[in-house]
């Protein structure tokens, strides 16, 4: 890429200003990928070996061991131009006709000849062309010209088959934020105490940035009863199966870290708490959810999800025929979740 210098005082012609905004606006960002989950963003890759990746980033050259990397994404210019640069230093201005795994042919924007080079020769080219060439351990070369290239101990590799869809399993903690509340004989209250959640979700990608999710909630929560019931209730078991839409994006804050926003709704099984002197049956509700997260690795997530219900219950005592008594739960709970994906979800 060219580097252009402005000195104050010096008046640019118009077009040549728009020519410089657009050519800035435009600058190459390739972006690499770690083991580690972690990416390096807006680099400019200028050679890739057996042994390490060198880029520009901020017009300042690094180098990464190409062990530690788990594929790069090469992004081309918008330059009307192509620019290869061979290995010793010379630089060719022009239009890239072809390129194949082991050469590239340009034509000379200076007198229009036609030069064929092969990989061994050539460091890369950039501009409307992006391509790289790779040195084997072998001392053999090929070009690397795919937007995405994969590598595996060092070596590029074919990568497996992308598929739209991303399973998630994830754990959490349930905390509650409703009173269970009991009508029987008279209206008591007893705290909906800390619990644990186990997930699945199923993502399909609908767009780079959206994708449509079906999700499986089971959460069990305490119940700190009333003294005037009896004994200790049993758990507070809850069941919901959604279907929402999640939105992914990149948050400065979290730069490198792709996060998401969700939201849910769906139905609600409830099996409520029993004890040794009352029976409740079974009940089928809405519950609407919202929540978020972001991805630390390509496959480890953090997130947090508020749920939130109305179930409603009969009663009745153990040996006794019904009776009309009830119990009435605000299901809102928060859920900070733990979440591991496999699929490409691309």
């Amino acid at each position: 890429m060219p580097i252009y210098k402005i000195s104050t005082g010096i008046s640019l012609p118009r077009i040549a200003l728009i020519a410089l905004i657009v050519t800035l606006q435009f600058a190459i960002s390739d972006t690499i990928f770690l083991k580690t989950g972690f990416r390096i963003l807006d680099a400019d890759i200028t050679e890739v070996n057996s042994h390490h990746i060198v880029f520009l980033q901020n017009n300042v050259s690094n180098r990464i061991s190409i062990r530690d990397v788990v594929r790069i994404v090469l992004t081309a210019s918008p330059d009307s131009i192509d620019r290869l640069t061979l290995r010793s230093g010379e630089s060719i201005i022009g239009s890239v006709s072809s390129i194949t795994y082991d050469s590239v042919s340009i034509v000379s924007k200076h007198d229009s000849a036609i030069s064929v080079f092969p990989a061994s020769e050539v460091l890369n080219v950039s501009g409307r062309t992006k391509a790289l060439s790779y040195r084997s351990p072998e001392d053999k070369f090929v070009f690397l010209a795919s937007r995405t290239i994969y590598f595996e101990a060092g070596k590029p590799t074919k990568p497996l088959p992308e598929s739209a869809y991303r399973f998630t399993l994830s754990t959490s903690a349930s905390l509650p934020a409703g009173n269970f509340r009991f009508s029987l004989p008279d209206k008591m209250e007893g705290n909906s105490s800390f619990g644990y959640g186990i997930g699945f979700e199923l993502d399909y990608q609908l767009t780079p940035e959206n994708s449509m999710i079906y999700a499986f909630q089971y959460t069990e929560n305490r119940i700190d009863s009333p003294d005037s019931l009896g004994s200790d209730f049993s758990l507070w078991k809850n069941l919901a199966l959604m279907i929402g839409i999640k939105k992914y994006f990149q948050w400065n804050v979290l730069s490198g870290y792709p996060s998401y926003l969700e939201g849910l709704f769906g139905g609600l099984f409830s099996t409520p708490p029993e004890n040794d002197r009352y029976l409740f049956d079974k009940t089928l509700s809405i519950v609407f959810g919202v929540g978020g997260g972001v991805y630390i690795s390509d496959n480890v997530s953090v997130g947090i999800r508020y749920l939130n219900s109305y179930p409603q219950f009969n009663s009745s005592f153990k040996g006794r025929d019904f009776v009309p008594y009830g119990v009435e739960q605000n299901f809102s709970v928060v859920l900070f979740a733990v979440g591991y994906s496999m699929g490409s979800g691309n």
